[in-house]
């Protein structure tokens, strides 16, 4: 069982006398080892950082006839495309 608040009303149910013998394994959170998905999730976080700090001066550069967040969720699709194909690998999810 994860640490994610929605995960707390468990406790409540293994008070039930049907799970009386059961017993609550609390997970370290975000562990890679595991759970494989979050040195995914810490590449891809990593990447978008580098990404955004490298193409800075495109983030302040509104085109015309555009809003702020419409360029920005245009920039944001851009490199996730261009990111997710680099940094997810078989090796990084196995």
């Amino acid at each position: 069982m994860g640490n994610a608040p929605c995960h707390n009303s468990v406790e409540n149910i293994t008070r039930d006398d049907e799970f009386a013998p059961a017993t609550i394994l609390k997970l370290c959170p975000y562990s890679s080892m595991l759970n494989p998905i979050e040195n995914v999730f810490s590449a891809y976080k990593s990447a978008v950082k580098r990404f955004l700090a490298h193409n800075r001066a495109a983030t302040r550069q509104v085109p015309p006839r555009s809003t702020i967040v419409e360029h920005h969720s245009r920039l944001s699709e851009s490199a996730a495309d261009l990111i997710l194909r680099e940094v997810v690998t078989d090796k990084l999810c196995s």
